[in-house]
């Protein structure tokens, strides 16, 4: 049964990565950061890019170590889990009570399904930790 919401978490990471490449357009990246020096936008771009690939690693993780991650009986898996789980709830506070109000008001179904997400990720890999 957990591998179904292993599964699920791996689709909905890779979810979060696709989005990410709207994201650039639809936050007018280009725009927001013109006004900012060439060595900040390069860091931001590149930050932007190992988040996105770390993403794609977990997902990767959910999908091909499936097993492993159920058990959890190695430190690597344990790390992993709980790394993961910690990464995620983070973003769910940062999503909560740091990022701007206006935008989540503007965007309430966007803001929703994010929270949704963050939170199931964050719920499951916390889970699979601790079992």
């Amino acid at each position: 049964m957990n591998d179904i919401f292993i599964f699920i978490a791996g689709s909905l990471l890779i979810l979060i990565c696709v989005a990410n490449g709207f994201a650039y357009e639809k936050l007018g990246w280009n725009r927001n950061l013109a006004n900012t020096e060439p060595f900040f936008q390069q860091v931001f771009k590149v930050h932007s890019l190992y988040i996105v690939l770390i993403m794609f690693a977990m997902a990767g993780a959910c999908f091909f170590a499936t097993a492993e991650l159920i058990t959890a009986d190695t430190l690597i898996a344990k790390g992993f889990l709980g790394f993961t789980a910690l990464f995620w709830g983070l973003r769910v506070v940062l999503h909560l009570f740091f990022y701007d109000k206006q935008i989540k008001k503007e965007n309430p179904l966007w803001n929703a399904l994010f929270l949704a997400t963050f939170t199931y990720l964050a719920a499951i890999f916390l889970t699979l930790t601790f079992i």
